[in-house]
């Protein structure tokens, strides 16, 4: 397996920072014990000035995300539904679940990756010092938020069909907005697939 990039290489070091700061309570990723001691290893070697700027630019970036969620789930009832029609009450729980679904399962991940790059850049943060097994240990990363990220849009995707399916008052804007949601989640399906599938 070849070396890790710089970007790689920027995303597992603050991944391991993330995992050792929550105790390794996310469900989903779960490490062995080598692990667990190479990411502590990871986040003894990081300056605390550049770990406070990752931090402090990722909840940045992550209210950011949160408010191109809301964008993307609940801007298509604004666009389609003419003034005083009424909105499905499923249609709204649909929408609320994508939004959280997709903070959790994308928005996160990709607000700590930017974060560190840019973390990297404004506090000058040690090159990092690959180790054996490193390659491998970022690929076993990406492969769990990319299975994670799939199986949100799985759940999502099957909870729009199911308000879809069996809500017999649809109306044609609730149609519309159905089959916007299916786009959002086909793109974010993509994106998923493209994270867990094998490093080369």
């Amino acid at each position: 397996m070849r070396p890790l990039s710089r970007n790689e290489a920027s995303m597992l070091r603050y991944w391991a920072i993330n995992m050792v700061s929550a105790g390794y309570r996310w469900v989903g990723f779960d490490y062995e014990e080598r692990e667990k001691q190479r990411f502590a290893a990871i986040k003894q070697a990081m300056p605390a000035d550049a770990y406070q700027t990752w931090t402090a630019v990722t909840v940045m970036l992550y209210v950011a995300a949160a408010f191109l969620s809301v964008g993307l789930f609940f801007g298509p009832l604004l666009f389609f539904y003419p003034p005083g029609t009424p909105i499905q009450e499923s249609v709204l729980y649909v929408a609320f679940a994508g939004m959280l679904i997709s903070l959790l399962t994308f928005a996160l991940p990709l607000a700590m990756a930017i974060g560190g790059r840019i973390a990297d850049r404004l506090n000058r943060a040690p090159p990092f010092v690959e180790a054996d097994g490193d390659a491998a240990l970022y690929a076993k990363v990406r492969m769990q938020i990319g299975r994670i990220a799939l199986i949100g849009v799985v759940v999502l995707g099957l909870l729009n069909w199911i308000t879809w399916a069996f809500d017999v008052d649809l109306t044609r804007y609730d149609a519309i907005v159905h089959w916007s949601y299916f786009g959002i989640l086909a793109a974010q399906g993509v994106l998923g697939y493209l994270f867990a599938r094998a490093r080369t």
